[in-house]
Formats: structure tokens, sequence, C-alpha cells
């Protein structure tokens, strides 16, 4: 595995020095679906309004058992509806890259290939592509995808980080939860560590090698916020070097071929720090459910308030993430809860119960 793979790309096209260029998406539907988030079909699409010209956009699934209601909304965004009639697992595979391929010679102005899946049987689409010069964009959730995908294509988009790019004015809809401050440095590092320890062990049960940049692109993906340099560290491997050296994990090899590891034992304090992150996601689960249960809104700043009512020690900081918002967007990205985007209002929580 080589080093950290392209970055994850923001609102700003990446292809520098280019005129506007065209620009096809083709969605793996059975494969990765929009969950809760009714709104990711068209984030996607002004995402890439961005980058280019969107050209032709399609969607594969078993249409016929699918819902109407999200099929709607693929129509409605102008998405064409690809049917795969056969239940096997790969048969939207084949149909997805025989399509694909054939726009190679039908609509030669394409210059990106904008892939939505995960499925690691996707490399070879994605070498012929960029063997005829195409680039190829794949928006994924990091930790669901074999690293050698991503550090195959030539960019790659965290679907979270695509949510952020459409939710990054939630400061415009209401009051912000004001920012905490960890109890002391060493507290946070070590809340970091834990982080990063929770990563490992997410790629590990995966069946995923822990490689030293496929762990950090699962680390900020889990953990929306987190920067090496604010914790004092001038580079990423300075930073896993230190939570070896705190017992965190156990690195084995070198350079970018490093692997991480959770070590066989772990000490009280290290048990400890990965005990109270798991301790405050399971917090604010409690606190929405009990929200719902009171049929009481579940806006983001009510339930930071409740939470800190409720405990008035509870400090998010002390967890890693000095904003609240950080803190519910990682508890969602460990598939906790739900953040629904509300125009000119606060986001709204939800729990998956």
């Amino acid at each position: 595995m080589a080093g950290v793979p392209k970055r994850r790309v923001g609102g700003l096209s990446l292809v520098e020095g280019s005129a506007v260029h065209d620009i096809a998406v083709f969605w793996d539907f059975q494969n990765i679906g929009m969950r809760q988030d009714s709104s990711f079909a068209k984030d996607v699409l002004e995402f890439l309004k961005n980058r280019g010209r969107v050209v032709a956009a399609y969607a594969y699934a078993d249409w016929m058992h699918a819902s109407e209601e999200v099929a709607d909304v693929l129509f409605r965004n102008r998405y064409e509806l690809i049917h795969v009639p056969h239940p096997s697992k790969n048969s939207a595979d084949v149909l997805m890259t025989a399509h694909t391929m054939a726009h190679l010679t039908s609509a030669p102005t394409i210059m990106e290939y904008t892939l939505i899946s995960k499925d690691y049987d996707f490399r070879p689409l994605v070498a012929n592509l960029q063997r005829m010069g195409k680039r190829v964009l794949l928006i994924c959730r990091p930790i669901e995808v074999n690293p050698a995908l991503i550090e195959m294509v030539d960019e790659y988009v965290d679907i979270q980080g695509l949510r952020t790019y459409v939710d990054e004015t939630v400061s415009e809809r209401g009051p912000e939860v004001a920012e905490e401050k960890p109890a002391d440095k060493n507290l946070e590092r070590r809340s970091a560590f834990a982080q990063l320890q929770e990563a490992v062990k997410a790629i590990e049960a995966r069946g995923n090698a822990a490689g030293i940049g496929y762990t950090k692109i699962v680390m900020t993906s889990l953990n929306p916020g987190f920067d090496e340099e604010q914790l004092g560290f001038a580079k990423w491997g300075d930073f896993v070097s230190a939570a070896a050296g705190a017992g965190f994990v156990v690195l084995e090899g070198q350079g970018i071929g490093t692997i991480l590891k959770v070590p066989n034992k772990l000490s009280r304090i290290t048990k400890d720090s990965v005990d109270s992150l798991q301790k405050g996601f399971d917090f604010l689960v409690s606190t929405v459910r009990k929200m719902e249960d009171e049929k009481k809104v579940t806006e983001l700043v009510l339930v930071a308030s409740l939470m800190h009512y409720t405990d008035p020690s509870f400090n998010h900081a002390n967890l890693g993430f000095p904003k609240f918002y950080d803190f519910v967007k990682a508890a969602e990205q460990r598939g906790l809860i739900h953040i629904e985007l509300v125009l000119g209002k606060q986001p709204l929580i939800h729990s998956l119960q």
C-alpha cells in the first residue's frame, strides 16, 4: 500500500488549468444507497457542477423492487434509472461496467468519470478508464472500501465530506453551540489516540490491513475536524508514532509500508480513554432518544443543552471534539444517529431506533 492517496476534494475543481470538462456519473445504487439522506442525489450533482458539466448521470439497481419515493427523488434530479433485473451480487457491476466502457466511444468528450460505489471489483474498470486518459473520481465511505480501490483512483470524496460541503453554512441557520476546551493537552491527545485505535479496529474488522495512509483516511472520515497539527504534531507520522509510544497502537514495518495494529494488552489509562469515547456517544444517543420519546424537538443546540444540563461535567472536547457539531457528525459516521439538514434552521438529530 502506498502512502496517503489523492486528497479528499471539497467544493472546488482540482483539474487545474483546464477548461470546463464533461462529467458522467455512474452510481452503483445497490451498493451505496441514499440511506436516510434523500438530498444526497442532488448534493452529488451540485458538488460536481463546481468541477465541470455533468452530461449524464445513471443509477443502477433493481428498480422493480425499490422504493418509489427513492426512485422519484432520483428521477426528479435527472438521473437515468437503469434497471438490474438479476438478483446476483455482480449483476449491477457488470451492467455498470459495460455502460461505462461504452461511453468511451459514444461520448468521447467525457473526461471525468464519477463512480459512486464501494466495490473492489471496479478496479479493472478504473484501470481501463485511466488507460484511455480519463480521470476517475470515487465517491464513497472510506471505511467501507478496500484501500486498493481508493489508492487507484485519481481522487476520492468522502460522502461525509460531501455533506460538509453542503452544510458548511450551518452557523447561518441558528446559534452556534459554543466550542469547548479539553481539561488539558495530554487528555486531548489521549482522546485522539483512542480515536486512532478505534479506526484501526474498524479497518481490521473488515478484513483489511491498517496501512498508515489508509488509516488516516478512515480516521479523518470517522472524526470530522481531526487535525494532527492542532494537537502539536507536524506530520501524521509523528502523531501515529506518539500514539504507539502511548500504547494505543503497535507499528509493524517502516515508512509508507507501516501497518498499524491494536495491542494485545491495553494499559488502564489507554482503556479508560477508549471507554470514555464510547460512553460519550452512548450519552448522545440516549439523550436524543429521550427527547424523541418526550416529543421534543431534537435541534442541535437543544440536544447540546440537555446533555450539559443532565451531566454538567460532560465536555465533548475531552473526547477529542472541540466543536459539538463535529462530535455529532462523528456519531453519524459511526452509524449511531442521523443528521437532518433543515434550510434556515438548526440541524435536527435523529436516533436510528
